[in-house]
């Protein structure tokens, strides 16, 4: 039986340079939780820590038609 990995997850600063968005862009998105992809929500003692799927950004980039290459 194969092992299903959890997805990697993606710092706000990987993904802004993938999307060409700012990084208030996807802070945003992810308070507001209305953007194109959700955001992870990791708890760590005072802190949230925004992380992003790989998955569901290469599905953003795939659906919009970006060029991740230029």
């Amino acid at each position: 039986m194969a092992v299903k990995l959890f997805p990697r997850l993606m710092t706000t600063k990987e993904v802004a340079a993938v999307l060409r968005v700012s990084t208030k862009t996807l802070y945003e998105w992810a308070a507001s939780g209305r953007g194109p992809i959700r955001a992870v929500l990791i708890l760590s003692g005072r802190k949230n820590i925004v992380r992003w799927k790989t998955t569901d950004v290469q599905l953003l980039i795939e659906e919009v038609g970006l060029d991740a290459s230029s």
